[in-house]
This record gives structure tokens, C-alpha cells and sequence, in this order.
């Protein structure tokens, strides 16, 4: 018996992990920045204009990423995986496509600094993964062998 999946479509699951990541990841790091230096309390409006450049850029640069999510997820709804072999591969592909490129900065620059907007975005694109998949039933799977094209 075949039951049927509520997960999201790959393109909408895609899209609520991108925004959140965009959107969350400055807050996360403006949270880590002032419990990391609780000495400069000078919040202003500022803020709020750095955290509009953040998201403008880290939208405008994060766009190949949100395309090879979008694939790895359109893949992932084509073959058939045990809830766990999903959340795995899916927290893999957010992991390695976040990571990549500010490891490539960290890996330029020599800079350190950028492992913190790493955690931070990394934060925000996971708490994406649970907002996108919060609640989805997964197919069961069957006991018998099945054909690796079966699915195709």
C-alpha cells in the first residue's frame, strides 16, 4: 500500500529555505555581533539599513544556490528515501551550499570573520529546512525490490 506524501513541491520548499536563510541570517548576525561585543550598545537605524545591503547582496549572490537547491530537492522528490536518508541529504545540501562560498572568502581573504556570517546563515537557511518541511508525511516504503528506473 502506497501512501501519499503532503511534502511541499521542490520549487516552494526551495524557495521558503532560500528566504528564510536571507532574511534570518543577518538577524542571527547582528544577535551573535551584540552578545559577542555587549560593551557597544549603539542600535540605531543603521542597523536596519546594513541588514537591507545583506539581504539585497546575499539575495542577488545566493541566486546559484537557490537553483541547485531547487534541483537537488526536484531530485530528491523523484526517488523514493527513508525520512531519514531526506532530512540527511537535504541538511547536506543546505550545509555544503552555504558553506562553499564562505569558505572560499575565509580561504581568499584569510579572514576568519566570515565563519561567523557562515553560522549565522547556515542558522537561518536550517531553521528554512524545518518552516519548508515542519509537519510533512513521508511515502512509506515498500518491503519488496524495486526496479532502480521505477520511479522515472
Amino acid at each position: 500500500m502506497k501512501m501519499h506524501s503532503n511534502r511541499p513541491a521542490p520549487y516552494t520548499a526551495a524557495v521558503k529555505i532560500w528566504i528564510a536563510g536571507l532574511v534570518l541570517g543577518p538577524v542571527f548576525l547582528f544577535i551573535g555581533t551584540a552578545l559577542l561585543s555587549l560593551d557597544n550598545t549603539n542600535m540605531d537605524l543603521e542597523i536596519f539599513l546594513i541588514w537591507g545591503y545583506m539581504v539585497l547582496y546575499g539575495g542577488i549572490f545566493s541566486l546559484p544556490s537557490a537553483a541547485l537547491l531547487w534541483l537537488s530537492l526536484t531530485l530528491q522528490c523523484r526517488f523514493r528515501q527513508t525520512p531519514s536518508g531526506f532530512w540527511y541529504t537535504v541538511l547536506g545540501i543546505t550545509f555544503v551550499l552555504t558553506a562553499a562560498p564562505f569558505l572560499l572568502l575565509i580561504f581568499l581573504f584569510g579572514e576568519l570573520r566570515f565563519t561567523g556570517l557562515l553560522v549565522a546563515y547556515l542558522a537561518g537557511i536550517w531553521l528554512g529546512v524545518y518552516w519548508a518541511y515542519r509537519g510533512a508525511k513521508f511515502e512509506k516504503q515498500p518491503t519488496d525490490d524495486v526496479p532502480l528506473d521505477a520511479n522515472v
